[in-house]
């Protein structure tokens, strides 16, 4: 019997040396459902540093403004009720129950990444956006290799 189910993505971390605090405008807390004062700084990634008083390329990361990366995840307990949604094919009765029970999304658990300055909100948006549709039609192609 299944008891639970598990999503998990990594995203990368900001680089410590080199992220930039910004704070967040009343709009964006309001868009992202946070409390206006609860949040002061967010954080975005930076790839220089000042190196006696000039402009550098970041030792740490390189440039890229993020160096490591960390787990976000999705963790569902199943019991009777949520299993009949599952079994009738309930998709949005079980969403909508999933609500109700204040399951944390991985939407969630990656923007508290943010909000704790771990991460961007960049980096949210990429992780948690959904996958690209291919157009109809096309066929993924396959790697073909150069000599």
């Amino acid at each position: 019997h299944l008891r639970g189910v598990l999503c998990g993505r990594l995203m990368r971390k900001l680089c410590e040396n080199c992220k930039i605090a910004y704070p967040p405008s009343p709009d964006m807390l309001k868009k992202l459902g946070i409390p206006e004062g609860k949040v002061q700084t967010l954080f975005k990634k930076g790839g220089q540093v000042l190196i006696k008083n000039k402009p550098e390329v970041c030792p740490v990361c390189g440039g890229l403004g993020y160096y490591g990366q960390t787990g976000v995840f999705e963790v569902v307990k199943l019991d009777s009720d949520l299993r009949e949604l599952m079994h009738s094919q309930d998709w949005d009765g079980l969403r909508t129950e999933m609500r109700k029970r204040g399951t944390w999304t991985i939407q969630n658990a990656a923007l508290r990444k943010a909000l704790e300055g771990t991460s961007s909100l960049e980096e949210v948006t990429r992780v948690t956006a959904p996958p690209k549709k291919r157009a109809p039609g096309k066929p993924q192609q396959a790697a073909t290799p150069t000599a």
